[in-house]
């Protein structure tokens, strides 16, 4: 997976650059990338972003990645839901021990993911018991019991008098909270204010939580250190965050992460 991220996309009929690849999703199942993530070198705004099918790759070559046309991108709209990215997931076997954390994926010829590869093993796909956002668990080799068969009975509630059921308490949806620390510590350097909203039922307000689409960008970032830096990055203040044809370390991510300049980090090394 490491290897297609920051890869050009190539239109064969066209004869144009289509931008470079920025992240990847996967199926609801975890088996399978089903598409690429794309942003055009050309936005100078960094606001558009294109979703490339693997089925509508031509080839994939040692520095690009090839297209028959351009229409093979479709445009991301923003209301997309987020997919989700295995990468720097923590692992866990059935018996509870920590296995590390994810930080490269292996296909087979047909995108099916045949590898997980840890900090310092490499588990087959065949053993992954369940998965949600931030965590996969994996079979251990005692364990037996397939995880589907701990899947909870329904619960419900026996009313034998109907007059009761005015009785059963309501389940309400309480609004979201944002952490007020999560949000300072990952703009702890920025000096500028601190974006507002507030709830709309409520008249408590709540700080803004960081751009979601920068989150979905962090999942990937680890595999940007060492990477060659090829543009000057500057804060909004004119600031030095990275200097052209150094290389990108940790400290370089979280001052991007800090500044919200994550997009235009991924957009220009190599």
């Amino acid at each position: 997976f490491s290897s297609l991220l920051t890869k050009n996309v190539i239109s064969l009929y066209n004869g144009t650059n289509e931008g470079i690849v920025i992240s990847g999703s996967f199926d609801e199942k975890l088996k399978k990338l089903n598409a690429l993530e794309i942003v055009n070198q050309n936005d100078t705004n960094l606001s558009d972003e294109y979703i490339l099918k693997i089925k509508c790759i031509y080839n994939i070559g040692e520095d690009a990645i090839t297209i028959k046309n351009n229409s093979c991108l479709e445009l991301k709209l923003v209301s997309e839901t987020e997919e989700f990215s295995p990468i720097n997931s923590y692992s866990y076997s059935t018996n509870g021990k920590l296995l590390g954390k994810v930080t490269d994926i292996e296909f087979d010829d047909k995108f099916n993911i045949s590898k997980f590869i840890l900090d310092s093993q490499e588990i087959v796909a065949e053993k992954m018991a369940s998965f949600s956002k931030g965590t996969i668990i994996f079979y251990d080799d005692n364990c037996k019991v397939r995880v589907e068969k701990f899947k909870p009975s329904q619960a419900r509630i026996k009313v034998n008098d109907a007059s009761k059921l005015n009785n059963i308490p309501k389940a309400y949806i309480m609004p979201t909270i944002y952490s007020d620390e999560a949000n300072e510590n990952s703009i702890k350097e920025d000096n500028s204010p601190i974006p507002k909203m507030t709830d709309k039922n409520e008249n408590t307000t709540f700080n803004q939580p960081i751009n979601s689409r920068i989150e979905r960008l962090s999942t990937n970032l680890n595999l940007l250190i060492g990477k060659k830096i090829t543009k000057t990055i500057s804060t909004a203040n004119g600031e030095l965050i990275a200097k052209k044809g150094n290389l990108v370390t940790s400290k370089t991510i979280y001052l991007a992460t800090a500044h919200q300049k994550l997009r235009e980090l991924v957009l220009y090394c190599e």
